[in-house]
């Protein structure tokens, strides 16, 4: 594989050169598949990143894998996958169009899609199986934290409040480390109310910035949910000292 070809050809997805990026894998074809390393990601990959519909169509034409893993293990992501962690609602959407990949009750959380993530769920109302995504634990409690914090994620209440009736932990974690009240204290009042009025632990800190529910509304000036959490949460003086 060339990798001065392969980077050329990440750059123009980068800044949106699709004439370049055509040009490139109409000469050389293989880029379409390639990656750098076992597990580094493909084009197809940063064009999900990117949020670009036109070059994942551009790809997907020349012959690139959907089902292609960036990562391993907890961090094992298809572009699909990778596009909706990181807000590319436009290209999940059109890849979601061709292939639901992985297929798995996270994913159709992030849709906001109650009727997709009902099929998870048997007629006992218990999570099944083929709920969990292949690339991550597989143990039911994470399987409804990881669906509920994505639920929180891209503000689809109603798939939240759902999750929450089948048995999602309010306080649970997805595989980065973040809880389904930290998304909604960015600014999604009515979520945060009824995550806490569910228990959620309003002190719990994320993995990644150890920050609390409370800090991350303070960060993103989301008033009317510092309001609520001061008169109605649980928190720490030293949290609040923190924020």
């Amino acid at each position: 594989m060339d990798e001065r070809a392969f980077a050329a050809a990440w750059a123009a997805i980068g800044r949106g050169d699709l004439d370049e990026l055509r040009a490139l894998l109409a000469s050389r074809p293989e880029l379409a598949r390639a990656r750098l390393g076992d597990r580094a990601a493909t084009l197809l990959h940063h064009a999900a990143y990117k949020n670009s519909v036109a070059a994942c169509r551009l790809l997907l034409a020349a012959g690139s894998s959907l089902t292609a893993l960036q990562g391993e293990g907890l961090e094992g992501q298809t572009p699909l996958a990778l596009a909706l962690e990181c807000n590319g609602v436009d290209a999940a959407a059109f890849l979601a169009e061709i292939a639901v990949v992985p297929n798995c009750l996270w994913v159709a959380a992030s849709f906001g899609r109650c009727q997709w993530m009902a099929e998870f769920f048997d007629a006992e109302g218990q999570l099944e199986e083929r709920a969990a995504d292949p690339n991550k634990s597989s143990e039911a409690g994470f399987v409804l934290a990881d669906a509920l914090v994505a639920a929180a994620h891209h503000r689809h209440n109603d798939a939240a409040l759902m999750l929450l009736d089948k048995g999602a932990d309010p306080s649970g974690r997805d595989h980065f480390g973040m809880t389904a009240l930290h998304y909604a204290a960015i600014g999604n009042l009515p979520l945060a109310e009824a995550l806490v009025g569910r228990g959620a632990n309003a002190r719990q800190r994320d993995l990644q910035f150890d920050a609390t529910p409370y800090g991350w509304a303070k960060f993103h000036e989301a008033h009317v949910v510092v309001e609520y959490l001061e008169k109605h949460a649980d928190l720490d003086p030293r949290d609040l000292a923190d924020a």
